[in-house]
């Protein structure tokens, strides 16, 4: 198993195109206020990646270039227009589809 499904099922909810979105802020639990998308992020802000969600292959895609649970991740700048998403993962710069980094939940 790639990422735990159980768990982001509990937190998050199927989109209209069966993929699993990160649950909207009015449906969090006061105990999941530090788990958001990882398109929230600020820049320069620091977090540590909880699940990959999204397709199959995409989450595995993602998973091999090193943002899989518990790796540590900094939003370093987004693109003028706002997609992509540049992010620091282990000393390597990563960018990413706005549509890719929102089924990445990350905590912190």
């Amino acid at each position: 198993m790639i990422w735990n499904k159980e768990a982001f099922l509990s937190r998050g909810y199927p989109g209209l195109d069966g993929e699993l979105r990160p649950p909207r802020l009015e449906e969090r639990d006061p105990v999941d206020e530090a788990m958001r998308c990882l398109t929230e992020l600020a820049m320069n802000e620091e977090a540590l990646v909880h699940a990959v969600g999204g397709p199959h292959l995409r989450a595995r895609r993602i998973m091999s270039l090193g943002l899989s649970p518990g790796a540590r991740v900094r939003m370093v700048r987004r693109a003028p227009l706002g997609d992509p998403l540049e992010f620091d993962v282990s000393g390597c710069l990563l960018m990413l589809r706005s549509e890719e980094a929102a089924g990445i939940v990350v905590e912190g």
